[in-house]
């Protein structure tokens, strides 16, 4: 987290608590004249006054604060780039600060509050308010009545601008509370672990304590944050950072991908048992065909019979000659042989058939087709031959 540094050497007294003059909230820190001040961030020092108890203002890296360095003098030139650590200006004595006595007026623009930002290793105690023995109202206010500074009444905040949008990811440097609404007052849902990942799904937005009846609103600024099977409001207290890494859970533990199940893949087929299948599909189709051109003969043997019943009945209605009854004879024979054959062929059919089938053979299809073709093709031409 990027906090402010010392602006002093040693530990620093405040002689004054938060107090706000037109342009900033500031603390007194007690100091002698010509002492060096030194930059508490990194920034562009871009403007420098001797009037209004002669100042200089900073710019802050990687933030939209400014700070405010009041009753000094002997700054750097305008605009130059002071790194933090490095010294800014000097305390101004009292004929060049307005008239006050020596002391540096350290703060930041008004709305923002420069103890939420300092480094908590930075020493404070209660100093010596001018005119006075003793400041008694510092100590009951920021020391407990004591000398040890009461780090509870101040946030512990990050002074660099936060740039995340929604749709971003963010990595917490810092444990932090989940809660389930945006406010100090909502229920704390669990605690987010330091190098978890989640992403931005809703924010900024300020406290909703006093909207839903959760005591008074908050200063922080809230967002919602998506985690692998978790999600709920997080204050922005300088503790998230965008990041490219992948959504984490709640505990910073990575999430764990179940790997893709491989597909079912059913046991190759035998060779035998495809060509049963194949020769299955073939017998059904050979069923069909074959009805067919069953079909076709008995209608041929049907035919046949009716043209011998019509010849009886045409030859008994007339009186016919010796050649006529001789040729008549003859015919009949001829039909009742051809129709006998038809009978045999139907029945050599079906016993091709039956033997084919038994026999398992692969050609077996192509076999009675050719075999039928010719037959019912040579019956045919026998009949119409007749």
């Amino acid at each position: 987290m990027a906090k402010f540094g010392s602006p002093l050497n040693g530990s620093l007294y405040i002689t004054q608590t938060y107090h706000t003059n037109t342009t900033n909230t500031a603390i007194d820190i007690s100091a002698l004249a010509g002492k060096p001040v030194y930059a508490i961030a990194s920034g562009k020092v871009p403007y420098r006054s001797a009037n209004h108890g002669s100042y200089c203002i900073q710019n802050v890296d990687n933030s939209d604060m400014k700070v405010y360095y009041v009753h000094t003098y002997k700054w750097v030139s305008a605009n130059t780039y002071v790194k933090k650590g490095d010294i800014i200006c000097y305390i101004a004595p009292a004929s060049l600060n307005g008239g006050y006595p020596t002391h540096l007026h350290l703060g930041l623009q008004r709305g923002l509050y420069i103890m939420n930002y300092f480094d908590k290793s930075i020493v404070f105690k209660a100093g010596f308010k001018w005119g006075s023995i003793h400041n008694l109202n510092i100590r009951n206010a920021w020391f407990n009545g004591g000398s040890v500074l009461n780090l509870s009444l101040f946030k512990d905040l990050n002074y660099e601008s936060n740039s995340m949008k929604i749709g971003d990811k963010v990595i917490f440097t810092g444990q932090m509370n989940i809660r389930s609404g945006a406010g100090t007052g909502f229920t704390d849902t669990g605690d987010i672990l330091i190098g978890a990942v989640g992403t931005v799904h809703d924010g900024s937005r300020t406290s909703q304590n006093e909207q839903f009846g959760k005591g008074k609103n908050d200063s922080y600024t809230w967002w919602d944050i998506y985690f692998n099977k978790k999600s709920g409001w997080v204050a922005d207290t300088g503790r998230m950072k965008v990041t490219t890494k992948k959504v984490t859970n709640i505990n910073a533990s990575p999430v764990v991908v179940a790997p893709p199940q491989p597909p079912v893949i059913p046991p190759e087929q035998l060779e035998c048992q495809k060509k049963i299948e194949d020769l299955s599909k073939e017998i059904d189709v050979l069923k069909t065909n074959l009805g067919k051109q069953s079909e076709v003969l008995l209608d041929l043997k049907t035919e046949n019979d009716e043209l011998r019943n019509n010849l009886k009945t045409e030859m008994a209605g007339r009186k016919e000659s010796d050649d006529e009854v001789i040729e008549y004879m003859r015919m009949n024979e001829d039909l009742a042989i051809e129709n006998n054959k038809l009978d045999d062929d139907l029945g050599d059919l079906q016993f091709k058939f039956d033997k084919f089938k038994q026999e398992g053979q692969t050609n077996f299809i192509k076999k009675i087709k050719d075999w039928v073709s010719e037959s019912v093709e040579k019956i045919l031409s026998q009949i119409l031959n007749k």
